[in-house]
C-alpha cells in the first residue's frame, strides 16, 4: 500500500449536515474509542505515549496518508460502532534518475 484514504460515515441520527457535525464532535470522547492512531515517523507501535497522534472518527472527516511511510493502527471501539470507507492505493514510488 502506498496511500490510504479513510472517510468516516458514523450515524448522526438524521440531523442536518452542520448539526450532525456538531453532534459528532460533542458526543465523541476518548472513552468511545475507534481512533486512528498515527505514530511519529521515527516511532513505532511500541514507542512511548508521547510519540503518536489520535484522529477521532468524526462523521464527514477524510484522512489521507502515505501508508508506506506512516506507522498506524485503528483502536477498538467501546461505545458505538465506527463506520468508515477505506481505500488503499497500491503501487510503487518511482524516483527520479
Amino acid at each position: 500500500r502506498v496511500i490510504t484514504a479513510v472517510y468516516y460515515l458514523n450515524n448522526s441520527g438524521g440531523l442536518g449536515d452542520e448539526q450532525a457535525q456538531r453532534a459528532q464532535e460533542e458526543c465523541w470522547t476518548e472513552d468511545c474509542g475507534g481512533c486512528l492512531r498515527v505514530y511519529d515517523n521515527l516511532a513505532s507501535a511500541s514507542a512511548s505515549a508521547s510519540s503518536y497522534s489520535d484522529v477521532e472518527p468524526i462523521a464527514g472527516r477524510l484522512v489521507l496518508f502515505r501508508s508506506d511511510l506512516v506507522e498506524h493502527e485503528v483502536l477498538p471501539c467501546f461505545v458505538r460502532p465506527r463506520i468508515a470507507v477505506t481505500v488503499w492505493l497500491y503501487g510503487r514510488i518511482v524516483k527520479d534518475p
